[in-house]
């Protein structure tokens, strides 16, 4: 059944330059069939508008319902078909963010996003997160979940794998939880259809002259390489990258080795003074003579808090004090500390668990915006968005570094626009 104000809504609407896409949506959500809709937009197309002659009286009704409807679309059109201009929402001390590495994929690619997660109220937490990719009548076409352990911040590349969708506009959605603390995170982005698409270097198709896909001929050499470092700061590793590693850089443990603060049985103190001799020389005995700076009141972690504070003004105490926690993850999160608040990788070094390893490495890179700094992050997904993040302020000298062939033609592309339109970007 045709119903006058419905038509007269979508006239209006169209009028305005709305997507029929849009009206169509938002008919749906509100339990019009599809074939009502159709029926209806087939009326609102008439050059005669079949209401012309209705009653005058039924023209102010009309407005009166248009009035109120376009009110309601409102509120829906900036709720939801504007999600990219929405701030992150933070509940209760989480806080969720994502940031496409690109509004438009073309059909058959994965969805390349930055994920960010941070603690407000605590050090490090479980989180539990779910992706979810909408199309425009709401119905989820893709989804992951996972639970990450996050200490602080948690910043990684994500490479979301979706089916072969019809071209269009997608939603997605990211929804962080930790206990009863939510937060929630939307994108929206488009899925080109393949047909309307130039041949390119980075289209995942065989085209133009290309000896394989996206390289030889007009593209670069099909010929991989491996980075220009695989260097990464460690005294008692060996680093090395060729054919046999796929070009990827490997760390191999040299053991025994001068430098990893282990008195092996093969090394002695005339051999290797740094290994077997006690930590904090000249001190005799570390363990006795090392004397707490903090009270004794403080709790571990309210000194782990504190040692920023400290390292202003002695950071050889500060460091002494890690050195000197026994249990594993602590020292771990006080290195990090120090290492992010003093810039000094070194320190960050020191951490045991390679995942704070790399973060502080990370922070640190940033905070002295020296983006060699990132070579020694070890996880590839880790040094990457690494990279990116210089990349993002216009350091393009990081491009042939990204290990990530999605996110270096990217990198390349993000810097041709600038170099094309400096003005109008970032």
């Amino acid at each position: 059944m045709v119903q006058k104000e419905v038509v007269v809504y979508i006239q209006s609407l169209l009028k305005q330059g709305y997507s029929e896409q849009a009206i169509r949506y938002n008919l749906l959500q509100r339990g019009f069939t599809a074939d009502s809709i159709s029926e209806h937009f087939n009326l609102a197309r008439r050059e005669v508008n079949p209401l012309d002659h209705a009653p005058e009286h039924h023209f102010i009704l009309i407005g009166l319902i248009v009035v109120v409807l376009l009110g309601i679309l409102s509120l829906f059109w900036f709720s939801f078909f504007q999600p990219t201009q929405s701030t992150p929402i933070i509940v209760e001390g989480i806080s969720a963010d994502l940031s496409l590495s690109s509004n438009s994929i073309q059909q058959g690619q994965p969805l390349v996003f930055d994920r960010l997660i941070l603690l407000k109220n605590s050090k490090e937490a479980k989180v539990h997160t779910l992706l979810e990719v909408k199309d425009t009548r709401g119905k989820v076409v893709a989804t992951q979940e996972d639970d990450i352990h996050v200490q602080e911040e948690d910043y990684q590349s994500i490479t979301l794998s979706l089916p072969n969708l019809p071209a269009g506009k997608y939603l997605i959605r990211m929804e962080a939880r930790l206990g009863e603390a939510q937060s929630v995170a939307n994108k929206e982005f488009t899925v080109l259809n393949l047909a309307s698409i130039e041949p390119n270097c980075f289209d995942a198709i065989k085209n133009q002259d290309e000896e394989e896909i996206d390289c030889g001929g007009v593209c670069d050499s099909c010929v991989k390489e491996c980075p220009l470092s695989c260097d990464d700061r460690k005294t008692c590793t060996q680093d090395y990258c060729n054919s046999n590693t796929n070009f990827k850089c490997v760390h191999e443990d040299v053991f025994p080795c001068c430098g990893d603060d282990i008195c092996e049985s093969s090394e002695s103190k005339e051999i290797c003074e740094q290994d077997c001799s006690p930590r904090g020389s000249p001190l005799p005995d570390p363990q006795q003579d090392y004397v707490d700076p903090f009270p004794y009141t403080l709790s571990l972690n309210e000194k782990i808090e504190e040692v920023k504070i400290l390292a202003k003004s002695s950071p050889q105490q500060a460091l002494a004090f890690c050195d000197h926690i026994s249990l594993e993850s602590s020292r771990d999160q006080c290195y990090s500390s120090l290492g992010e608040s003093l810039g000094r990788t070194e320190i960050c070094n020191k951490v045991i668990e390679e995942r704070m390893r790399d973060i502080c490495i990370s922070r640190v890179a940033r905070k002295l915006n020296e983006s060699i700094l990132c070579d020694g992050v070890i996880d590839e997904n880790k040094r990457d968005s690494c990279y990116m993040g210089f990349a993002k302020n216009k350091d393009f000298s990081v491009c042939p570094k990204i290990s990530s062939e999605y996110l270096r033609q990217f990198c390349y592309q993000l810097e041709r626009v600038i170099d094309e339109k400096p003005s109008s970007i970032l």
